[in-house]
């Protein structure tokens, strides 16, 4: 691609702006506010909620990332995230640009449910108010005449994400980086999906470079990302073998328990209703399109990295010699 731009500096949008910068891509990002922008990127403020801010954004980008979200709150995302993508959906088409929109499986937790197994040719099937929110986005991206591309992804984890929004980061890895019990919010021995958000940018990129490969006549395609499926059992232990240290019990969250939770958070109330995601098999099937650029990273790899990150964080010697290397999961 000629040029790009990233709508959104969050742990998706940050990580890709990096990612188009090593690549020589010519990139512009915009953000509300002042943010850390690498020098090498044009940085705008603006509202991606309005049209004149995302066309000078857009202007010249055969490419527009769509990386903003809003609170984790589907009452939110409901009122916020339909307008601020049809004006981007509006822009692209203008400008004959492509999007690209980061996805999750909140949409497809039915289909998880029911079979354990996600595949890109799956219809929506939402169980709760951010599944139908996502569901809703995707057939707005569907019927719209500009051409997008959504890249789904598992739970989000390495060491570009964020501790406030990937729960293997705030409840596994940075407890056990510092010596802290893990808690658990789910089945602890069931398959659940994860994605290195370097690998869900990598598969962005991907499709934004040769998007006709991807869309054919078609305007709108969902793909899935490369991901992993390791227990959140298997996370910890190996969460624990690179912290070195007492291994401690993780405490383990009954449905029950975060569901009353979700009586004074909600943040919990929001990951509670998402039941399925956390309590039954679930596996994502990478698009073969997307696995031209590579193969998942490992995620004991991910995760090591991880616990090498909270540990610098919080200020904790690290300690050399533990197993396996990790490089490289608001958009």
């Amino acid at each position: 691609m000629r040029a790009a731009a990233v709508i959104g500096h969050g742990q998706i949008g940050a990580r890709l702006v990096r990612d188009l910068l090593a690549a020589g891509v010519p990139t512009t990002v915009m953000t509300r506010s002042s943010a850390e922008v690498p020098e090498a990127a044009r940085h705008l403020i603006g509202d991606a909620g309005r049209h004149a801010d995302v066309a000078a954004a857009a202007a010249g980008a055969e490419v527009i990332f769509a990386c903003f979200h809003a609170p984790y709150d589907a009452r939110r995302w409901a009122a916020q995230l339909p307008g601020l993508e049809r004006t981007v959906l509006d822009v692209a088409a203008e400008s004959a640009a492509t999007v690209v929109f980061p996805e999750s499986a909140y949409g497809f937790a039915g289909v998880l449910a029911a079979e354990g197994v996600l595949r890109d040719d799956a219809a929506p099937a939402p169980v709760e108010a951010k599944g139908r929110v996502r569901q809703e986005l995707l057939a707005a991206r569907q019927a719209h005449p500009a051409r997008a591309i959504s890249v789904l992804a598992g739970d989000l984890i390495g060491v570009d994400a964020a501790p406030a929004t990937s729960v293997v980061r705030m409840m596994i890895t940075d407890p056990v980086a510092v010596g802290r019990r893990a808690m658990i919010p789910a089945d602890p021995d069931v398959a659940h999906a994860l994605t290195d958000i370097a690998d869900l940018t990598a598969a962005m990129r991907r499709a934004g470079e040769r998007p006709e490969d991807v869309l054919g006549a078609g305007s709108h395609r969902l793909l899935i990302a490369p991901s992993e499926a390791p227990t959140l059992r298997e996370v910890l232990a190996r969460a624990e073998q690179v912290a070195g240290g007492r291994r401690r019990r993780p405490l383990v969250l009954p449905h029950a328990a975060l569901a009353a939770a979700g009586l004074v958070s909600r943040t919990i109330l929001e990951v509670a209703r998402l039941k399925p995601l956390w309590r039954r098999p679930g596996t994502l099937v990478a698009s073969t399109e997307l696995l031209e650029a590579g193969p998942a990273s490992p995620w004991a790899d991910s995760v090591a990295a991880m616990v090498r990150d909270g540990r610098s964080a919080d200020g904790s010697p690290q300690r050399p010699g533990r197993a396996g290397d990790g490089a490289s999961a608001e958009a």
